[in-house]
């Protein structure tokens, strides 16, 4: 999730349920809505001649303009909030694995650190339930819902750990350009998309010693395309050493530098292969 372009005009905010915006940005606006959650379906609105158009809030089911409009309007930009986890599925095997009734929720597989998550208290394993008292019925439900929370607001957030629920108190930070997070890390080193893979998971895989790294993508001539190494493959070592989740894969490899090579296990299917990706 990154940051709406500046917009030059919102031209006005009609009360509290009437939002009225020129034409050329409503394209913007609407999707925003509906990434954040806000409205799924069809667009209820009207066009108010040529150049704007105009939204019923009331009709879209919200009570009042969303926050985040009103800073589209004041400041040009949407400020998105930023927790710092990486979150997977609850699946029903999962669900059954840890005790939970039902799959629902967000399975949090690896913390940003220095990240918000960090900071309030989250650990690896832990599912969460509620954020800022609302169900959490899936992971995207939790990504939509943090990145609509106001930055800088403290929001609970109910979680379950170890067989208990627990409420954690977690102070939301702004997403930017300039967050730093292991997989960011990852993809500019070699070129390559990554996620954690909580132990769980792993074992799905036949993975059987902890927690892993899959690769969800690989950008073309880069240096792990150039090496054939494919979505799908899961990486178990990092120069010989055991690796179970981006973090600690980060971790290993924050001070290599330019022209080194760094010799990786992976997965593949049922077999193993090493492969070597220099640093370029």
């Amino acid at each position: 999730l990154g940051t709406v372009d500046p917009i030059k005009e919102i031209s006005d905010i009609i009360g509290d349920t009437f939002l009225h915006v020129d034409a050329a940005f409503g394209g913007m606006v609407l999707p925003f809505l509906e990434e954040m959650g806000m409205w799924k379906g069809e667009w209820d609105f009207r066009v108010d001649g040529v150049n704007s158009l105009s939204v019923d809030l009331h009709k879209m089911g919200m009570a009042t303009v969303p926050s985040g409009i009103l800073l589209l309007k004041e400041k040009g930009y949407v400020e998105r909030g930023w927790l710092g986890v990486t979150v997977q599925k609850i699946t029903p095997e999962i669900a059954k694995a840890f005790g939970l009734e039902e799959a629902a929720g967000a399975l949090v597989a690896d913390i940003t650190k220095g990240s918000p998550a960090e900071k309030g208290g989250l650990k690896r394993g832990d599912i969460i339930l509620e954020y800022a008292g609302k169900k959490v019925k899936d992971m995207y439900e939790l990504s939509r819902l943090v990145a609509s929370t106001q930055v800088g607001s403290t929001v609970p957030v109910k979680i379950y750990r170890d067989g208990q629920i627990m409420e954690l108190l977690i102070t939301i930070e702004k997403l930017g350009e300039k967050t730093f997070t292991p997989e960011a890390f990852i993809e500019k080193l070699f070129g390559m998309r990554v996620k954690t893979l909580h132990p769980a998971i792993a074992e799905q895989y036949g993975i059987k010693d902890g927690g892993a790294i899959m690769v969800t993508g690989v950008d073309e001539l880069s240096t792990a395309s150039r090496e054939n190494i494919r979505k799908g493959d899961i990486i178990l070592e990092v120069n010989r050493k055991r690796v179970s989740s981006v973090e600690e894969m980060a971790t290993l490899l924050k001070d290599i530098r330019k022209g080194e090579t760094v010799i990786m296990l992976l997965k593949r299917n049922s077999g193993y292969i090493f492969v070597s990706l220099k640093v370029e």
